[in-house]
């Protein structure tokens, strides 16, 4: 290899050789001699004669993200505390209440009695309230209640046995034996001059006009302005046995003459 490009050599090709060398090398010292590098190697005036004017600011870009929240500051200190206020003034003494019993004769109150109350010049009323029905939820006469009404019983062209019925507006809870059933005739009342047995008893009180009955009895009265002085039965509706039932009874008498009359009230308590 060596010898073919020995035997190639030649003078010219020698010279040629080297001059191309020297050209590139001399192209090569030539461009890094003019080649700037920095701001520093061009005049200030040169540069102020390229520097170009400012544009127009760009449009606004997107907002960024929201940055994570930074910590917690610390407490500030306690403040002063503030001076205490002047204490205010007493208040003036309000006016006293009086009240007065209303009468039960009154109208104020529909005769039912109350109180009236007067302040600072005005007057205010409370009534009693009115007396309410004795029923209970199982619609029962309640124990130690009483219901009270008017009979009578009379007779025309013939005699004989007559009966008339008494109702009890209020049922009973159950039904009375005959040993809880009484019969008050004429002068038999309380304080009467032929005072009955039941009243001695307490088991019945009053008069006719006034009847009374004990707990769980029932109290029939005859009127001394009748044409008869008392009563022959009292039985129970239901079984037509003596006594009274759950929701009245039946009482009768009997008369040979062709006109009587007999009447009364009565009166049971549960």
């Amino acid at each position: 290899m060596l010898r073919l490009i020995t035997e190639r050599l030649t003078y010219a090709n020698l010279v040629a050789t080297l001059a191309l060398v020297f050209a590139m090398s001399g192209g090569a010292l030539a461009a890094s001699k003019y080649l700037i590098t920095s701001t520093k190697q061009i005049s200030p005036k040169v540069l102020k004669a390229l520097a170009g004017k400012p544009s127009k600011a760009g449009p606004a870009g997107p907002a960024g993200l929201q940055g994570p929240a930074g910590p917690a500051g610390a407490n500030g200190k306690d403040g002063v505390s503030g001076v205490n206020g002047a204490n205010g003034k007493d208040g003036a003494n309000g006016a006293s209440v009086t009240s007065a019993s209303v009468p039960t004769n009154s109208l104020t109150c529909e005769k039912r009695g109350g109180s009236e109350f007067t302040a600072e010049g005005k007057k205010t009323t409370a009534c009693n309230g009115k007396q309410g029905e004795p029923w209970t939820a199982g619609g029962t006469l309640p124990e130690g209640s009483s219901e009270h009404g008017q009979w009578i019983i009379s007779a025309g062209s013939a005699g004989g046995f007559y009966e008339t019925a008494i109702s009890f507006p209020i049922p009973l809870k159950a039904a009375l034996p005959e040993a809880r059933t009484h019969r008050i005739g004429v002068e038999e009342g309380a304080k009467e001059p032929h005072e009955s047995s039941a009243i001695k008893s307490g088991e019945c009180s009053g008069t006719w006009k006034e009847p009374g009955a004990g707990s769980g009895n029932l109290c029939v009265f005859v009127d001394p302005s009748g044409s008869m002085s008392n009563l022959e039965s009292v039985e129970n509706a239901e079984t037509e046995e003596s006594g009274a039932g759950a929701s009245g009874a039946i009482i009768g008498a009997g008369t040979g003459s062709s006109f009587f009359l007999l009447k009364g009230s009565w009166v049971v308590t549960g």
